[in-house]
């Protein structure tokens, strides 16, 4: 079946039917092994993101296609883990559509708002003017930004803000 032979029509479900000319196939040599069909017409299925799906699937066998999705456990399916264990994910809480979009949103802020907090907060083993050099640097100086109302734990710093 050659390509100049192929019409197609696409379905409401996205699947393209290549129907090749019988007037060739009839002729062919292969046609025995090709189609058993008594018009002599084969017909090919196939969805329009194939193509797509192909190359994504080649994309996936090669080496940095594995090493990137086996950081995926770690990163993406973390999120949603801690989504559905955290965040409330598990069940809906509310009715329609909009609601449950605004209950997915709210979580995904908390989640992005506890990112930011781990990326600024010192770690114990990391002094804190690296913590500070991960902020962007202020517009009308080349130095980062400063906070020195900022202690230890934010308890002291209720604390310390409530004594002044």
């Amino acid at each position: 079946m050659t390509a100049d032979s192929l019409s197609d029509s696409t379905d409401r479900n996205g699947y393209r039917h290549y129907k090749s000319d019988p007037a060739i196939c009839r002729d062919c040599p292969l046609l025995a092994s090709c189609t058993t069909n008594a018009k002599a017409q084969r017909t090919i299925i196939r969805h329009v993101w194939a193509d797509a799906k192909e190359r994504t699937d080649a994309n996936r066998l090669t080496a940095w296609g594995k090493a990137i999705y086996r950081r995926r456990k770690e990163t993406v399916e973390r999120s949603f883990a801690d989504a559905k264990q955290l965040h409330g994910h598990r069940y809906a809480r509310f009715r329609s559509l909009t609601r449950v979009a605004c209950q997915c949103l709210l979580a995904a802020a908390a989640q992005n708002i506890k990112k930011i907090a781990l990326c600024l907060w010192p770690k114990p083993n990391r002094p804190a003017h690296e913590a500070q050099c991960l902020l962007p640097k202020s517009p009308d100086t080349n130095s980062p930004r400063h906070f020195n109302h900022i202690t230890k734990h934010p308890a002291e710093n209720r604390r310390s803000l409530s004594a002044a």
